[in-house]
């Protein structure tokens, strides 16, 4: 495994003091063979001009500017982070945030499992939030976890995968790049792809390897975010029915849950007629669950008339 070396991918914004103490939880990990690329978002602090004094100190560190071949904001520097790491062919992944926290032991402890499975693709671990300072528990021991279905349950969300988390082998990004038009999410959609296109053999480890900072925002922001968020996932699933259907990746546990989000929260025609369409001909459901279905999205269309009438209503 010394041999293979892990390239860890930061996009930046304006965080130059909260990137210096994420670049030095990176510079005391146990495993060393390691470069960190960071792509700069154009920012406007001295973001940059901090990374390259910190980079002169260690040359495994390397900073960018985002090229304009990129969109503004995390993706596109994140895509750019992944050409780069691609040019030098690089063996291993992992994605950071610019003001998380890497445990001492996270590389070590997630690499390991490589060279024990020369079949593995994926590690995933804990994290948790912190806001001011991140207590980092010694590990004696590896607590693993085997995952049958990590698609369908990172899905459904039975399985939390912050971007921090996961150690890919690079090979899985051969062909895929984040979505540069999502504004939130764009991880989720990403790894959703993968996971569903690959089927990669995983482990997950037990253990907060990573530690995800929480920012004190207000009730306005945190508000807005909500919105966000919640239209970005309608987004999310939209592109993850198009992706399984065009790519022959669409099965009935997660075609069942689409259709679900799109009946109770998305009420999008155009995709409630998908799912009536793969329903009456492409799927494998039993008889009584396209009955079930089938009178769901009758009873979702009388639903939408009447509410659609009630609204021409004049008060």
């Amino acid at each position: 495994m010394k041999n293979e070396k892990i390239y860890i991918l930061i996009p930046t914004y304006n965080r130059a003091q909260l990137l210096l103490e994420t670049l030095e939880s990176v510079r005391n990990q146990t495993y060393s063979f390691w470069e960190c690329i960071i792509v700069d978002d154009h920012s406007s602090d001295d973001t940059v001009e901090q990374v390259r004094k910190y980079s002169e100190r260690d040359k495994r560190f390397s900073c960018f500017l985002r090229a304009e071949d990129y969109c503004k904001g995390p993706s596109g520097s994140r895509n750019m982070a992944l050409d780069i790491a691609k040019e030098r062919k690089a063996q291993f992944i992992q994605f950071f945030d610019d003001d998380d926290l890497m445990h001492p032991k996270k590389l070590e402890l997630q690499v390991t499992l490589f060279v024990k499975d020369t079949d593995l693709e994926l590690s995933i671990c804990r994290y948790e939030r912190f806001s001011s300072s991140a207590k980092m528990v010694p590990i004696d021991h590896i607590e693993l976890i085997n995952t049958i279905s990590l698609a369908e349950d990172f899905l459904f969300t039975r399985l939390r995968l912050n971007v921090g988390g996961p150690l890919f082998r690079a090979k899985l990004f051969e062909d895929e790049r984040f979505d540069e038009s999502l504004q939130y999410g764009e991880e989720k959609e990403l790894f959703l792809r993968i996971l569903f296109r690959y089927r990669p053999k995983s482990l997950v480890l037990n253990q907060t390897l990573f530690y995800y900072r929480a920012h004190e925002v207000s009730l306005t922001r945190i508000m807005n975010s909500r919105i966000l968020k919640r239209g970005s996932e309608i987004v999310i699933h939209q592109k993850i029915w198009d992706y399984l259907a065009e790519n022959d990746l669409l099965n009935n546990q997660a075609a069942g849950f689409l259709i679900r989000q799109f009946l109770l929260e998305n009420h999008s025609k155009e995709y409630i007629n998908k799912a009536n369409r793969y329903i009456s001909k492409e799927s494998n459901f039993s008889f009584f669950s396209k009955l079930r279905f089938r009178v769901l999205i009758g009873f979702h269309e009388i639903y939408s008339r009447i509410i659609y009438k009630l609204l021409l209503i004049k008060i």
